[in-house]
Order: structure tokens, then sequence, then C-alpha cells
């Protein structure tokens, strides 16, 4: 059993400031900005094995994984930090960011340019939660806010191509790989190999109006 760590002083300050997203709701889903008291929680989502297989190395302390977390919350290109709660219980978190920044070396240089792209990465950090269609609701709802509220042209995702469940969440919400695993090799990162996966606001709008007309 974990031991509760103290945050370094002031590590959260601009973690708690950036936390500005709007309370959403999906289904028995609740969303809410990430707070301190979050931190010591998704430390240790991250090392339980069906998210570290993913997540990469585990973070060598606390104090690493939050500063860590605290730089890259404070990327120029970073939206917003959520955690995503089930009848008020955290199960999961999600962050989002301007790809046009963060990945353009990665895909770029392989012919897939995200110029326009917001990119969106989401993790259930509870177990028991796992299987359930939470992760596909989760996506699916911010795929929702990303192009109701923002100019973005693509949604973009780099899941490992060995976590099927996680590709098959992005697919089941109309996300489409974006490159042949067979014949174009992946971007290779310290977090393990990457394959990049794309819904357009075309696609999507297209989706809303079949939708609609199947009412």
């Amino acid at each position: 059993m974990h031991q509760t760590q103290t945050t370094p002083r002031h590590a959260l300050t601009t973690i708690v400031a950036l936390c500005i997203a709007p309370y959403l709701a999906a289904a028995d889903l609740s969303f809410r900005p990430l707070q301190e008291g979050d931190l010591q929680r998704l430390y240790e989502w991250v090392q339980q094995p069906h998210l570290a297989a993913w997540w990469g190395a585990p973070p060598e302390s606390y104090a690493t994984f939050v500063a860590e977390l605290q730089e890259e919350i404070e990327a120029s290109n970073f939206l917003a930090p959520i955690i995503v709660c089930l009848d008020a219980k955290p199960i999961g978190y999600v962050q989002y960011y301007c790809a046009d920044e963060r990945c353009r070396r990665f895909w770029s240089r392989r012919g897939k340019p995200t110029t326009g792209a917001v990119g969106l990465e989401v993790i259930i950090g509870e177990r028991t939660h796992l299987g359930k269609g939470y992760c596909a609701q989760i996506i699916n709802k911010f795929v929702q806010k990303i192009f109701t509220e923002t100019t973005a042209e693509k949604i973009v995702a780099d899941p490992c191509p060995d976590n099927c469940a996680a590709v098959r969440c992005y697919e089941r919400v109309g996300f489409k790989k974006s490159s042949d695993p067979t014949s174009v090799p992946y971007v290779k990162t310290t977090s393990g190999h990457m394959v990049l996966m794309e819904l357009t606001r075309q696609e999507w709008h297209r989706s809303q109006d079949a939708t609609t007309s199947a009412l």
C-alpha cells in the first residue's frame, strides 16, 4: 500500500491555475479539473500493470512525477488536465493539447502533418472500471467539446499499436489509423511505439448528421 507523499512546494501552482475546463457530464460520468489532492492517486495509477505497459518507464519518485507533470502542463501548447469521475469517485484522467507543437517532430517527418490539430489522451486508472465502455464515452465527450469549443480541424491520438483496447475505443468514436503498421514504421519514443490516429472535423460532422438523420 502506498504512503501518501508530500507534494513539492509550489509544484501545483501552475497545475491548479490552468485547470479551467468547465464541468462536463456524460451518462454517469462527470469531469472536473485536476486538483492537488489527485496527484497521489494519478501517480499510483500510472504504475499499475494495465497502464505501466503503455505509459513507459515508471517515474523515479513521486516528486519526479509531479515535476514532470507540471512541466508538461506549463507547456504553451497544453490545454487542460481533467479528472474523470463516476458517481463522484475518480476513475480516470484526460489531457488535451495543441498537437501542432507537440507532435510535429514525430509525425510530419512521416508525411502526417498535424497542423490545426488537438491531441487527446485518456486513461482509465481504476482496473475495476476497465472493459465497461467508459473510455469510449469519455473520448466521445471530449471530441464534442474540442470540435464545438475550438477551431481544431482534426483531433489526433497516438496509442501504442499493441494496446488493442485503446485503439478500439478510438475507432468506436470514429478515429482512423493514419498509417499502415505493416509498411510504415511507427514512431519510437521513450514511452515505446506509437501509431497516429485521427478524426477530422469534416468526418465528425458527417457522423453527427448521419446520427441526426437516423432519429
